[in-house]
């Protein structure tokens, strides 16, 4: 699932996780360089998401140049 932040250029990708934090929120972000802000869990289940919307915004993951990670915890790495 994907939907439009409330910057110009910024995308939310929502993806599910395993425990009461559901759902995780990685960003995607329009520039010189295609960015992505943390990646979401490790799981079947959120990889298939993300790729679902990646393919939703007319991008592929090969697109992505640069990806920021803002902390170690699993749920954004």
């Amino acid at each position: 699932m994907t939907r439009l932040s409330t910057a110009p250029g910024i995308r939310t990708i929502t993806t599910p996780a395993l425990f009461p934090l559901n759902p995780v929120n990685a960003y995607l972000i329009d520039g010189d360089v295609l960015t992505l802000i943390d990646t979401g869990l490790d799981t079947d289940t959120a990889w298939e998401a993300f790729r679902d919307a990646i393919s939703g915004l007319r991008r592929r993951i090969s697109d992505i140049g640069r990806i920021i990670l803002t902390h170690g915890h699993i749920d954004h790495i």
